[in-house]
């Protein structure tokens, strides 16, 4: 099998259909289709079901992605260092929006300083987005809130996240002398995106003592869940690091709930067949280091 059909099998799996993938690799559409019917007339296998003009991944075709996106990777990871003798190597590295903004600005700053030659490319996104990420192969290394339990994702523990309650400062919750979880969905919760570590963490903890949260506002950005609850739409659960602001400034409260502490614990993750590069490596004792020392 050549590195060739192998590009195309990659593109064809992520983008499942034929046209639009014959479109991202500047082919003809009947040259991609007879791509994939060679290699499973070849191997005598099926990648694809064909069902209602729509194609669908085999389990086998899920085995052979998973390999196929290390192995072209080794293989550009090798033309460029040919190349460029890795005089300017770069590096992607993802991450939640904790991290994006509480742990990545002071690690890149500090990897910079330490290696000015490494180009470092951050991607921001949710937990679901960035795992997906990685096993496409679009980014190296990454961050993440939650105990990764997706296959072929490696995983590290780096450091624990607190959660906390907010509400506004006319909020009912202000008056009851303490509040625990069953109290809690009695009220319009302000929700993270489905995919978002944040969203996936709070509906499994409510979900284990038979809870069911009233989602009244979804939104991708913490801020504007924040600036909906000082204006007394609802409540949320959020990270501590990303209220700490609006705390101190008094726009918003929050307050213990009974009997329960919310804490989650934050990830490296990796892929399990990528041979993480020195550079990679480097950033992620960076990371380590400013831990210790910031006490993130």
């Amino acid at each position: 099998m050549s590195l060739r059909y192998l590009r195309i099998f990659i593109k064809v799996y992520q983008e499942k259909n034929i046209t639009k993938a014959a479109k991202k690799l500047h082919m003809a559409q009947p040259a991609v289709s007879r791509t994939i019917q060679e290699m499973e007339k070849n191997y005598g296998i099926s990648l694809f079901d064909r069902l209602n003009h729509k194609i669908y991944p085999t389990r086998k075709a899920d085995e052979l992605y998973a390999r196929a996106v290390q192995i072209i990777d080794s293989f550009d990871v090798m033309e460029e260092m040919l190349r460029n003798d890795n005089e300017n190597e770069m590096i992607h590295i993802g991450g939640t929006m904790t991290i994006g903004n509480f742990v990545f600005p002071i690690v890149v700053s500090e990897f910079k300083k330490r290696y000015p030659s490494v180009h470092v490319k951050i991607t921001i996104s949710n937990s679901a987005d960035i795992q997906k990420k990685i096993l496409d192969n679009e980014l190296d290394f990454a961050i993440v809130e939650e105990n990764v339990k997706v296959a072929h994702l490696q995983t590290e523990y780096f450091y624990t996240d607190n959660m906390c309650l907010v509400y506004s400062n006319e909020h009912e919750i202000n008056n009851k002398k303490s509040i625990d979880l069953k109290e809690l969905v009695d009220y319009p919760f302000l929700l993270r995106e489905k995919g978002s570590a944040t969203r996936s963490y709070l509906e499994h903890i409510f979900a284990v003592h038979d809870l069911v949260i009233e989602e009244t506002w979804e939104s991708t950005s913490t801020q504007a869940l924040i600036n909906a609850v000082s204006n007394g739409i609802g409540i949320s659960i959020l990270p501590e690091k990303l209220v700490q602001r609006d705390l101190q400034e008094g726009r918003i409260k929050t307050r213990k709930i009974e009997n329960k502490e919310f804490m989650r614990n934050t990830y490296f993750i990796w892929h399990e067949q990528k041979v993480l590069s020195e550079a990679v490596n480097n950033f992620k004792e960076v990371c380590k280091t400013i831990k210790q020392e910031k006490n993130i």
